[in-house]
């Protein structure tokens, strides 16, 4: 790596960090997880820098990289829970006014919604998670994904219909 190339590539990422950073922690809502991912999407950005570059909307493709790269990483946790015993790996949401069996089910309703997100087609996945925890419009959704904005819609609109048939016993 030249130092022409690496400034260039810190030029174009530096600004973007802490939106990569929020995105992916809010997705695996686990520090030493999103950690992972972070750096496996600045390593796949590298890799990609040319298109990357050259993109009408850097920002918007490095923001999808670090989506993409959350995504990943809880796919592989999920597959580490099927082989091993369950671990519990979503932070801990401390809530002073509820009772510890309150907490215990909030944590569980998360567990699986976040579970049940990683299982969305990637697409629909990224829209949901871009809408509703990055409370991003319907525009900016339709950017990131590179769609129309009605199709970013129908990408939402099929995701929450998804995730409230599979977590209705739930919520």
């Amino acid at each position: 790596m030249d130092e022409e190339s690496r400034e260039a590539f810190l030029e174009q990422v530096r600004p973007q960090r802490s939106r990569m950073i929020r995105v992916i922690s809010r997705l695996l809502r686990n520090a030493d997880d999103a950690e992972d991912a972070f750096q496996d999407a600045l390593l796949l950005a590298w890799r990609k820098f040319n298109q990357i570059r050259s993109h009408p909307r850097p920002d918007l493709l490095l923001l999808r990289i670090g989506a993409d790269a959350a995504r990943e990483r809880l796919r592989k946790r999920n597959r580490c829970r099927s082989r091993e015993q369950r671990l519990d790996t979503v932070e801990e949401v401390v809530d002073y006014d509820a009772s510890p069996r309150e907490a215990s089910e909030r944590e569980e309703q998360e567990r699986r919604l976040i579970e049940q997100i990683a299982r969305l087609p990637p697409q629909q996945s990224l829209a949901v998670v871009l809408r509703f925890v990055e409370e991003r419009s319907l525009a900016e959704v339709a950017t990131i994904l590179e769609c129309s904005e009605s199709t970013a819609r129908s990408h939402v609109s099929r995701a929450v219909r998804r995730l409230r048939a599979k977590l209705s016993d739930t919520f």
